[in-house]
């Protein structure tokens, strides 16, 4: 790459100074649940550097917060060598200077720590302020460099990276830090010289090395010390992760290049694929750089070779390096890259084009393609303060489920990762480097016959149903009838393949398999986005008059619409469809004794209009007539009627009883009781209305859009007023005989043995006492601090340094403890997921839980912080309430058509 100077001038030009702005004006909406830093580095030169890769390291952050974007900030990162004009990264000696730093390339999160790294020296922990404080070496255990591109795994936690650059061998090492950020590994790589090692890859099984011919090369006037070499070779390196001690087998292929990798991961045949942008060379003096386009590598271990694809003929690079949990080192369908130009692609498979145009272009949709914010630009870099947070177009209201990826953004040598995700959930925590998120999963839930609704959560083969009572008193499934999530309506108990809605034409009819054909190319528009008859037609093995017929019979029922004509590519423009989103609405509701949260979302998981109130009924009487008035209030504010809700849906503490129409065990909602409630319920929210417990729905968020994605096997524990915990098994809430399952609050503790004659069974539980928010004010009091009034303040105290405050959380966490090592002792999860309101001061709790575990029990299981935090009833009351939604609006519309 030739040096220049563009990276002085217009654009990116650097800033001079260290801002602050407060309180910034946002265009469009920002999400209340959307909270964290979204942060950027890169080079900031405060003279002239030679190349656009040098330049001291500048982070650029946005405070969001409670639907308001709370500050702008950029910092100088103040490395060892900050001040000085020419830093050595050798001294005389020959001995490596891993103190001086620009820290310019990347920043990330991991183990609570934010670090600024650049591959040629230890990494620099900054404080989310953005202030430096100092180099980090993992307790000492780190005398390496650190890869600007580290890999999270998102199963493990693991922190996984190498160091290189050692003119001594090994000249790479590979090093691995678990969950707490604690140095376990470090692998020696025996390479032949001193290559450029930038970026690496990470499977389930594997990580892949790329040893190229860009190599050390002292001579350098100015510039990078790195050239390339016609003899050194290019070679992947594989290292079993389970097996790191076997050292790294290494596979030929032809020489080239690789700043970063796109994914990686496993085939169920034993290979290898690598997603990388390929230079076919590099760092070649007065020879011009060529373009770095899309290729893939398949490793093929068993025969010892390479396959070597390309899949793009336009030039691109900076693919996410902070990829989504759910997907990353998994098979792919889509990904986005930046690139300059247009162009025809050459890989199906990829669909770069048809991503962005799906993601970004498309007239009338919400986008973020100006996501992000604008720092930089003139001398002073004040034009950084003017510029406004734009998240989306202002007419298009906020989307509950999450905000779309945006992309990178900005030029050369600035590793810019996006602003935020395109989750199909409430989006995950801002983290540093970007706000990580994924798809959730979403089934075609099967139908329950009779009731026009189907079953929440179904994967599969059902649960086995609930017994009937000894009264045999069992509600048949009426029409807009309240439904229990485990219930079945079938009279024999079994669920049958029968598709509920009036006028279902027989399957294998001419009329049933034009519903069949209807049904597949409306639920590929609804999880792939917009796309044109051809590119429907391809992805679902339809003939193109099919899809045409298909597409025509949606718009006419209002479940499909025109978005659009495609931009790229030669000839005629052709239409672009899809699922209209205003084909209805879902209502969502949480209960619980503090609060009520509404919301109306529409199919596209955009929340339409929303409220938050507090609790304030005293009684089941007025509860209902408070929700009643903010059901009515909600729908109105959206600018909708009663008519145009498709499925309600209720989380509340407690398990709905199908006999007596009530919740049990809910002592701290009063009157919640009362026998036929669920009936007066319905008359108040309107007909298909679902019920739920609410720590299931939480699960149900946490494993769609959460901390817990595409765990086999997960707790979601939430610690509030109450206790109580949802169980997702296989992506199934598994809910016992009687709907009963997960109510942990009901556990024994504090007592040996039963000292008094039995009398009537507790209203609370013994571990809900002991652990519930008002244990911890308790506790605190217990202690000494007398002003203590909820849980969140004796967080906040002990946050602060107060030692009372610290020893009743501390008591907290050992309670808790114990309530992690039963639940682990008889489901063995994957995942423990702390949510509610003591879950939020997980930053206080997981360590010490974590240490109590070790003393309590012999069995391991992870304790994670819950991501959704406030909102996950409402979340999964929302994406519950989706999958009934969807299959009802089809079968009404089209049943009727």
């Amino acid at each position: 790459m030739a040096t220049t100077d563009f990276h002085l001038k217009s654009h990116y030009a650097p800033v001079h100074d260290e801002l602050t702005a407060d309180n910034l004006p946002v265009t469009g909406v920002l999400p209340p649940e959307l909270t964290g830093w979204y942060l950027r580095n890169g080079p900031n030169p405060r003279q002239d550097s030679a190349h656009w890769f040098t330049g001291d390291g500048m982070v650029h952050g946005v405070r969001l917060e409670n639907g308001r974007a709370a500050w702008y900030r950029n910092r100088w990162v103040r490395t060892e060598s900050f001040d000085l004009p020419n830093p050595l990264l050798y001294n005389a000696d020959g001995s490596r200077n891993l103190r001086s730093s620009v820290a310019n390339t990347h920043v990330v999160n991991h183990a609570g720590r934010t670090l600024a790294l650049v591959e040629s020296s230890l990494p620099y922990e900054i404080t989310t302020d953005l202030d430096t404080v100092g180099v980090y070496d993992f307790d000492g255990k780190l005398a390496d460099s650190m890869t600007a591109h580290p890999k999270i795994c998102p199963e493990t936690g693991e922190l996984h990276f190498f160091g290189y650059g050692s003119l001594t061998a090994p000249h790479v090492s590979y090093y691995r830090a678990d969950a707490a950020g604690e140095l376990v590994l470090r692998q020696p790589i025996d390479v032949p010289g001193l290559t450029m090692m930038h970026d690496f890859a990470l499977t389930r099984r594997h990580v892949v090395f790329f040893d190229l011919p860009v190599v050390f090369h002292r001579g350098t006037d100015g510039g990078l010390p790195h050239r390339w070499s016609d003899t050194y070779g290019a070679r992947l390196g594989l290292l079993s992760r389970e097996r790191p001690e076997d050292g790294v087998r290494w596979f030929e292929i032809d020489p080239c290049y690789v700043f970063h990798t796109l994914n990686a991961h496993d085939t169920a045949g034993g290979r290898i694929v690598v997603h990388v942008v390929r230079y076919e060379q590099l760092f070649q003096p007065d020879v011009p750089a060529p373009d770095g386009v899309l290729w893939r590598w398949t490793i093929d271990p068993r025969a010892g070779a390479v396959t070597e694809d390309p899949l793009d003929d336009r030039d691109g690079e900076f693919p996410p390096h902070r990829r989504p949990a759910r997907r990353a080192r998994r098979p792919f369908r889509a990904r986005h890259r930046t690139a300059r130009r247009g162009g025809p692609a050459r890989a199906p498979p990829l669909r770069p084009a048809r991503e962005l145009l799906a993601r970004a272009s498309v007239p009338g949709r919400a986008h973020s393609g100006r996501s992000g914010f604008r720092s930089g630009g003139g001398p002073s870099g004040r034009r950084g303060l003017a510029a406004r947070l734009c998240l989306r177009r202002p007419e298009r209201p906020q989307r509950l489920g999450g905000a779309r990826r945006a992309g990178h953004r900005g030029g050369p040598g600035r590793d810019r990762p996006s602003a935020f995700s395109r989750a199909r959930g409430v989006p995950r925590q801002l983290a540093a480097g970007c706000l990580t998120g994924s798809a959730s999963r979403r089934q075609t839930p099967r139908a329950v016959p009779g009731s026009g609704l189907p079953s929440p959560y179904r994967r599969g083969q059902d649960l086995p149903p609930a017994r009937p009572s000894r009264k045999k008193r069992n509600f048949p499934a009426k029409a807009g009838r309240i439904r229990l999530p485990w219930q079945d309506g079938s009279p024999n108990g079994k669920e049958t393949q029968q598709v509920a809605g009036s006028g279902t034409p027989p399957v294998g009819t001419p009329a049933g398999m034009r519903r069949i054909n209807q049904r597949a190319v409306l639920d590929l528009l609804r999880r792939g986005g917009p796309a044109t008859r051809p590119q429907v037609a391809k992805d679902t093995g339809l003939s193109k008059p099919t899809v045409s017929q298909a597409l025509l019979a949606l718009e006419a029922a209002g479940l499909a619409r025109a978005t659009g004509h495609t931009s790229t590519g030669t000839g005629r423009s052709a239409v672009l469809y899809e699922a209209d989103p205003t084909a209805g609405y879902v209502l969502g509701l949480d209960i619980g004794r503090e609060h009520i949260r509404v919301a109306v979302a529409d199919l596209g998981r955009t929340t339409v209009a929303r409220r938050d109130v507090r609790n304030t009924a005293r009684s089941g009487s007025a509860l209902i007539s408070a929700l009643g008035k903010l059901a009515t209030d909600i729908v109105a504010e959206a600018g909708l009627t009663s008519d145009d809700i498709v499925v309600r849906v209720l989380g509340s503490p407690g398990v709905a009883d199908p006999v007596k129409r009530c919740f049990r065990h809910a002592p701290n909602l009063p009157g919640w009781g009362r026998p036929g409630l669920l009936d007066d319920l319905e008359q108040v929210l309107g007909p298909d209305l679902l019920v739920e417990n609410d720590a299931n729905l939480t699960a149900v968020g946490e494993w769609e859009s959460g901390a817990a994605r595409g765990a086999s096997v997960v707790g979601c524990i939430t610690i509030g007023t109450g206790v109580g915990m949802g169980l997702m098994v296989d992506g199934r809430v598994f809910r016992g005989a009687t709907g009963a399952a997960g109510e942990i609050g009901y556990l024994p503790y504090g007592r040996t043995r039963v000292t008094d004659e039995p009398s009537e069974p507790p209203a609370r539980g013994h571990l809900e006492e002991a652990t519930a928010a008002q244990s911890v004010v308790r506790g605190a009091r217990e202690l000494g601090l007398g002003t203590a009034r909820s849980a969140r303040e004796v967080f906040r105290l002990a946050r602060e340094g107060d030692e009372l405050a610290q020893r009743a959380v501390s008591a907290e966490a050992d309670r808790l403890a114990y309530t992690v090592a039963s639940v682990a002792a008889v489901i063995d999860p994957e995942l423990i997921v702390l949510g509610g309101g003591v879950g939020t001061a997980a930053d206080l709790l997981l360590e010490p839980i974590d240490r109590a575990l070790r003393a309590f029990t012999p069995l391991t299981t992870t304790v994670v912080q819950g991501e959704l935090g406030d909102d996950g009833v409402l979340t999964g009351a929302i994406s519950v309430g989706l999958r009934a939604a969807e299959r009802l609006v089809f079968d009404r519309r089209v049943g009727a058509a």
